[in-house]
């Protein structure tokens, strides 16, 4: 008994559209997780999720927006997924001060957004 090329070919498009359903379904899962671990009363866990190369870039920017926690803040700072355009809408919130004086902070935000700290003390 021989099977057509075409039926075989049919039969793989089926299961590999079903199969991408179920992979689409468990990302969206686990993006859902990741932004209820980052809401948690928690604040290890919090510092967990703002560190993690994994994390998505939107989680990352609410949770810069709306974290209150200086140890969590500092964490989502240094993590090299979260946008500068996020980071540069935070510097201007007043709990943005309590970061002046870190220079880990400032070296790594300088360094990300190319500019250099004894450059910037020279033009002033």
């Amino acid at each position: 008994m021989s099977t057509s090329l075409s039926s075989v070919i049919k039969k793989r498009k089926t299961t590999s559209s079903s199969s991408n359903k179920s992979t689409r379904f468990y990302i969206q899962q686990k993006k859902q997780f990741i932004n209820e671990m980052s809401q948690s009363p928690e604040v290890v866990t919090r510092i967990q999720v703002a560190g993690s190369e994994f994390v998505p870039i939107a989680i990352l920017r609410a949770m810069l927006l709306n974290e209150e926690d200086f140890d969590v803040i500092r964490t989502i700072l240094l993590n090299p997924r979260t946008p500068l355009k996020a980071i540069e809408k935070f510097v201007t919130t007043d709990l943005a001060e309590q970061f002046e004086d870190d220079k880990e902070i400032t070296s790594y935000l300088a360094t990300r957004a190319g500019n250099s700290i004894d450059k910037d003390k020279n033009e002033k």
